[in-house]
């Protein structure tokens, strides 16, 4: 029963996304490039490959990962004729774009596209699998993985070609074999997390931290812990120098760095997301603003409140420290109104792992909130008004 409770669950979900993925493309005559919202100023259309969709301006993060997809090793600015605005700080999250470069045949012009789009699509099913062994080892219903997988991160990542889907998958997989204890396989998930997105890094510092001041296990015990944090390190220092003779001197400190801009003093950005509130002019996304502070508040007081009830200190702590990035982060980050969602997805299924997990009858609201949100996102990304 739980099996054909599974199976139809995870269908259902995998055919919600495909129906999304189909109406965009249908909307584009099923030009995939549409996928990586490429702009003017990076992509030159005479020397682009065939078909690349340019239509705004400064475009967004997608044609960089389409570019490193191309040649995920370069060491070029420009290359395909698309320049990339800060190389390193886009080549540290390698494993999006490295996977799309095998399973294009090493980067194949005419199959890139296409293979950017099925690599974030069978990742979502590949996560909510993922959340099933989740689900039995909190011991909370299948029924309540709707909420995960509809969560509103996933379509922001899959309808722009981004690198979110593929470091939560990698980095749920990895919680879950160091929570069953299986080394080898945390190992390689881990790595994979860490070189997919920076911020996967924070959950295996604090696994690492608790193990060895909490639990006081032995260095020589848990040095599989400090493999991902060694391997994210040495790719930082050849990303370091690699780039290091580039254009201007933005490029000169580490990959991690560069991204300092999106964090500062606490709740700055938040505040300035809510202020933003105020003076949009577009009533739906008033509303949308209001509706995103709301789930928020909700899933930090709720967790809070329930923190006590839950067992597991790694979860706990994690939370903690996810939460601390949420609200650090700044109006870089909180600029789009649902950007949010896919910048700290570890927050937000992480919160949900908690409230589902301590049974919290406020959970039920925050599902509700959530889900919601996904179908405005839906909505808007197929209906193009």
């Amino acid at each position: 029963m739980k099996i054909l409770t599974r199976n139809k669950l995870l269908i259902f979900i995998a055919s919600l996304y495909f129906i999304f993925c189909f109406l965009r493309l249908r909307h584009f005559n099923f030009n995939p490039t549409y996928f990586i919202c490429a702009g003017k100023v990076f992509c030159d259309k005479k020397t682009t490959p065939q078909d690349l969709v340019i239509e705004t301006e400064y475009g967004y993060d997608g044609q960089f990962y389409y570019r490193l997809s191309l040649n995920p090793f370069t060491s070029k600015l420009k290359e395909y004729g698309i320049s990339i605005d800060a190389p390193a700080y886009r080549q540290q999250r390698i494993m999006y774009p490295l996977l799309v470069w095998m399973l294009s045949l090493f980067g194949r012009e005419n199959l890139v596209a296409w293979v950017m789009i099925l690599v974030n699509y069978f990742g979502i099913i590949f996560i909510i699998a993922v959340l099933f062994k989740l689900a039995e080892f909190f011991n909370f219903s299948y029924l309540e993985l709707i909420a995960f997988g509809l969560y509103p991160g996933f379509l922001l990542t899959l309808s722009r070609n981004l690198t979110e889907i593929v470091a939560v998958g990698f980095g749920l997989t990895s919680l879950l074999y160091f929570l069953k204890n299986k080394k080898l396989l945390f190992c390689i998930f881990s790595i994979m997390a860490v070189l997919a997105k920076e911020t996967s890094l924070f959950m295996f510092i604090c696994i690492l931290l608790v193990s060895l001041f909490y639990y006081k296990q032995k260095v020589n015990k848990i040095f599989f812990l400090l493999l991902p944090i060694i391997i994210y390190i040495i790719w930082q220092i050849f990303l370091y120098y690699t780039w290091k003779g580039s254009y201007t001197q933005h490029y000169f400190s580490f990959p991690f760095i560069q991204g300092k801009q999106n964090f500062g003093l606490p709740f700055s950005g938040l505040f300035s997301y809510i202020k933003s509130g105020f003076y949009e002019p577009v009533y739906y996304k008033k509303i949308a603003i209001l509706i995103v502070t709301i789930l928020n508040f909700i899933l930090c007081i709720s967790v809070l409140y329930n923190l006590g009830k839950f067992d597991n200190l790694y979860i706990k702590i994690i939370w903690i420290v996810y939460c601390l990035v949420l609200f650090f982060t700044t109006d870089k980050i909180w600029a789009d109104i649902f950007n949010i969602f896919r910048t700290v997805p570890e927050f937000f299924l992480v919160s949900f792992i908690i409230l589902a997990s301590t049974r919290s009858k406020i959970r039920i609201f925050a599902y509700v909130i959530s889900i919601s949100l996904w179908l405005t996102i839906f909505i808007d990304r197929v209906t193009f008004i």
